[in-house]
């Protein structure tokens, strides 16, 4: 699953990965902060299922970050 968000830095990288860690472990994304849609990608070894995409999309907005589904 990959997301747009507006993450411009690997500070904001940090503070997703905080935001979202209790949810699902960081590692578990990716960013390209070099596209031009700053993309979050979801590489985790289990399928993530709508309601926790949904509390990722929260838990990220909660953070003060724009996100929304590709």
């Amino acid at each position: 699953m990959k997301f747009k968000t507006n993450a411009m830095c690997m500070g904001c990288v940090a503070a997703i990965k905080r935001a979202i860690n209790e949810i699902t472990p960081a590692d578990d994304w990716r960013f390209d902060l070099s596209s031009a849609d700053k993309v979050m990608s979801y590489v985790g070894a289990e399928p993530l299922t709508e309601e926790t995409a949904n509390r990722v999309e929260e838990a990220i907005r909660s953070a003060g970050f724009e996100i929304s589904r590709l």
